[in-house]
C-alpha cells in the first residue's frame, strides 16, 4: 500500500517532534492549511513543498518524491542526499547493519555482473 504525502508528512513531523502548528509557522502558512494537506483534503504547491523540505531539513528530492512529483531521474547528489536522509532516520547500530547489508549486496552484485555480461554475449 502506497503512503500518501499527508501520511508521509505526518510521520516526518512525528519523527522530528514537530507539531503541525510549528511547521505552519516555519513555512509561513496557517495551521489549518497543514492539517488539510495531512488529511488529503488539499495538495501542497511546489513552493510549499520546497519550504517544507527546508523547514524539516529534508532534501527537496525526498519531499518531491513523497509528493509523487519527483522527476524521473535523480542527479547523483540527490541520490546521496536521499540515502543520507534515510540512513539518518535510524539509530547508529541499525545504520551499521544497513551499511553492512549494502556492502554484501554490492559484493554479490559485482560477482554476478560478469556472469550476466557473458550470458548476453552468448545469446
Amino acid at each position: 500500500m502506497d503512503t500518501t504525502f499527508g501520511e508521509w508528512l505526518k510521520e516526518q513531523l512525528k519523527a522530528q517532534h514537530i507539531t503541525q502548528s510549528e511547521l505552519a509557522g516555519k513555512v509561513g502558512v496557517q495551521p489549518p492549511q497543514i492539517s488539510r494537506i495531512i488529511s488529503g483534503e488539499r495538495g501542497p504547491t511546489t513552493d510549499l513543498l520546497i519550504k517544507i523540505g527546508d523547514a524539516l531539513r529534508i532534501p527537496r528530492a525526498v519531499v518531491f518524491s513523497a509528493a509523487g512529483i519527483m522527476p524521473i531521474a535523480l542527479e547523483d547528489d540527490e541520490w546521496d542526499q536521499r540515502i543520507k536522509h534515510l540512513l539518518n532516520m535510524f539509530p547508529l547500530e541499525e545504520k551499521k547493519k544497513i551499511i553492512k547489508r549494502l556492502e554484501l549486496e554490492a559484493q554479490f552484485y559485482e560477482q554476478q555482473r560478469p556472469a550476466k555480461s557473458a550470458n548476453k554475449t552468448r545469446a
